[in-house]
């Protein structure tokens, strides 16, 4: 970045007093908002696209990675060099040319004749993943959170992905049960929510209709209102539902107790975000 960008960064901040403000944490924060609503200009489509807006969101991106810097007192060359070194380390060119796997698989050959961008162990698609969810002992709370986790992710690239939930699995709670600890998980997951929520809002506008079965019939299998669709209440109200139908609503969103999720998963929910982790082979 040019000196004369970056003095006009600082300038902006220093002249409005924001510099009380911006705190390592409150700037990771930001990065972290900016980013999703960078994502966000891709999520109907990876090919169409509103250029200018992108570029706005990406500007919005760097601006407070340049703010971070400042604040940690960090050299962006040093720093993209330092990472630059272990990344090369970790890929090397002779067997990571053409290949996507995380560094530790690289030592796996590709068979002969095989494409390697096709190598190393198969991940589950989107949708395999929603099927497998069947597959993990998740009580009705647990497992409707994993499927709007699922979709909250489903565009990210998968290195992306890893990270983050990892953090979440991980990260987060290193720091034991400390109110922090799960204060952000759960407001991670009421992010979560709230993006399922006005996706399926979305969709319903474009179907021109608020019945989830006729907005599901006009969607991609990996829609909103086709995973409204999986969501499952208590057991027990499983047969009234077989005798008197109707199709699952909002209720079932909002009755999803994040709260609970964040401060006591249950062994299935984290076994399956362990598993979702490892799958994705995060770099």
């Amino acid at each position: 970045m040019k000196q004369e960008t970056i003095d006009r960064i600082r300038k902006f901040t220093t002249d409005r007093e924001w510099e009380q403000y911006h705190t390592p944490a409150n700037l990771a924060k930001s990065i972290s908002i900016e980013a999703n609503e960078l994502l966000e200009c891709f999520q109907w489509s990876e090919t169409e696209y509103d250029l200018e807006h992108v570029k706005e969101e990406l500007a919005d991106v760097m601006v407070y990675c340049r703010n971070l810097l400042d604040e940690l007192g960090l050299d962006e060359d040093e720093i993209i060099n330092n990472k630059m070194d272990q990344n090369e380390a970790k890929y090397p060119v002779e067997k990571a040319k053409g290949r996507s796997e995380k560094y530790t698989l690289l030592d796996e050959e590709p068979a002969a004749g095989e494409d390697t961008q096709e190598s190393g162990p198969k991940r589950k698609t989107f949708t395999e993943w929603l099927q497998a969810l069947k597959n993990y002992d998740l009580p009705p709370n647990d497992y409707n959170m994993a499927l709007m986790l699922l979709f909250y992710f489903r565009t990210t690239p998968n290195e992306h992905v890893a990270f983050a939930l990892d953090q979440l699995l991980h990260g987060e709670r290193s720091k034991g049960d400390s109110s922090s600890g799960t204060d952000r998980i759960y407001k991670t997951y009421i992010d979560v929510k709230k993006y399922f929520t006005s996706s399926l809002n979305e969709e319903r506008r474009r179907a021109g209709s608020n019945d989830t079965v006729e907005v599901a019939s006009y969607t991609e299998k990996d829609s909103a209102a086709n995973i409204l669709l999986m969501f499952r209440e208590d057991p027990e109200k499983e047969m009234l539902r077989e005798v008197f139908g109707g199709a699952p609503n909002l209720g079932n969103v909002r009755r999803v107790d994040c709260r609970q999720i964040a401060d006591k998963p249950g062994k299935g929910y984290i076994s399956f975000l362990s598993d979702w982790i490892d799958s994705l082979g995060e770099k």
